[in-house]
């Protein structure tokens, strides 16, 4: 009985269907697997930054402001903001924050400035401005 079995084993073996079953066995697994590996890919931080660089979005911003308004050109697009619609100006000692929502804001780090000087010169008409259209009381 038991030659029976492995000359019936045997013969499964020679005719190759248990390879095409292995693949049948398989393929769930390689689907999960690629599914996963694309979900990580267009789920990851990296993907953004590079659809970012496609969209033109990786060139710096010029922003310009006076005591009516704040404008922000790009090549992609260009805002201007009323400094009545700014919600609030925070400087920091690297970065000013220009809020537009709670927690939506355009930063302008020092680095963008030749000196010191120029960021605290910015920073402080940036308060004097958004002060102005936002009287206390």
């Amino acid at each position: 009985m038991l030659l029976l079995a492995i000359g019936a084993g045997s013969a499964y073996l020679f005719e190759g269907t248990r390879g095409v079953d292995l693949i049948y066995a398989a393929l769930p697994y390689v689907l999960i697997w690629m599914v996963m590996v694309a979900a990580i890919y267009l789920l990851s931080p990296m993907w953004q930054v590079r659809q970012r660089r496609k969209s033109g979005w990786a060139t710096p911003m010029k922003l310009r402001m006076n005591e009516a308004e704040i404008a922000i050109h790009h090549e992609v697009q260009s805002l201007q903001h009323r400094w009545a619609a700014i919600k609030r100006v925070v400087a920091t000692r690297d970065r000013l924050f220009l809020f537009t929502t709670d927690s939506c804001a355009f930063i302008l780090p020092r680095r963008a400035f030749a000196s010191d000087a120029e960021f605290q010169r910015w920073s402080e008409r940036a308060g004097a401005y958004w002060s102005d259209a936002h009287p206390a009381g």
